[in-house]
């Protein structure tokens, strides 16, 4: 598994996060965030935490793990937290 992918996202407080089938939305102070998950790819919330998982071990799934996975958190880091 990507060592990357596997890190939970921390939600900042005042930032609402809602997982739709694929997409994640993200509502914060500064601004509105959707996001499509790639095909091979779910989130899932649980205690102020985002989780990325990837359903099979291809290639493919395992490259845009990580990748997913950080594009959400830092456009959330960058959006909501910096100063």
């Amino acid at each position: 598994m990507s060592r990357i992918g596997k890190k939970p996202i921390d939600i900042p407080v005042g930032v609402d996060v809602k997982l739709l089938d694929n997409t994640i939305k993200i509502k914060g102070p500064k601004g509105e965030l959707q996001w499509s998950l790639p095909y091979g790819s779910k989130a899932s919330l649980a205690e102020n935490r985002v989780l990325v998982e990837r359903e099979k071990d291809l290639k493919k799934n395992k490259a845009l793990h990580g990748l997913s996975r950080n594009l959400i958190a830092e456009y959330g880091y960058w959006r909501y937290n910096r100063i």
